[in-house]
């Protein structure tokens, strides 16, 4: 008698783990044209842009900004990031040592227009303080929208 009532338990709680890795849960969400995305390394969202469905994907990062404290030192501190849009791949630039008078790290104007598509990264983050960033802690922030 325990035994079927051990598969009674185990049984619902089987298929909520299949479902939820057979991507039964994921969801395609509505992107307002140059709204704000934010995406963490190595994350996948699904977005409708300008009536078009895309996946957007974070998957790699070269980060050679250098601390703000050293900007007055450094040239060309920047940063690379690569999305996958769809199943293209894109490169874009994050420039680094880019501040106001008062020290305030200014967004990224730099951008690509590639795949009928306007795409603005304007921030990565953390920015480099000296020490050791993980990978997987970048979050990157983006506009996209439709040429």
């Amino acid at each position: 008698m325990k035994k079927v009532k051990n598969f009674k338990v185990l049984i619902p709680a089987l298929l909520l783990v299949i479902a939820s890795l057979s991507g039964c849960t994921e969801k395609t969400v509505p992107v307002q044209s140059g709204e704000s995305i934010l995406i963490h390394f190595n994350e996948t969202k699904n977005m409708q842009i300008g009536g078009s469905n895309i996946s957007l994907s974070f998957t790699a990062v070269e980060d050679f900004r250098v601390p703000l404290s050293e900007c007055e030192m450094s040239y060309g501190s920047r940063a690379n990031v690569t999305i996958a849009l769809s199943d293209h791949v894109v490169h874009l630039p994050i420039l680094g040592c880019n501040t106001d008078n008062q020290g305030n790290i200014l967004d990224n104007t730099e951008y690509v227009d590639t795949l009928g598509y306007h795409i603005n990264a304007y921030r990565l983050e953390p920015y480099p303080d000296g020490s050791s960033i993980d990978v997987e802690d970048y979050i990157l922030k983006l506009n996209i929208s439709k040429l």
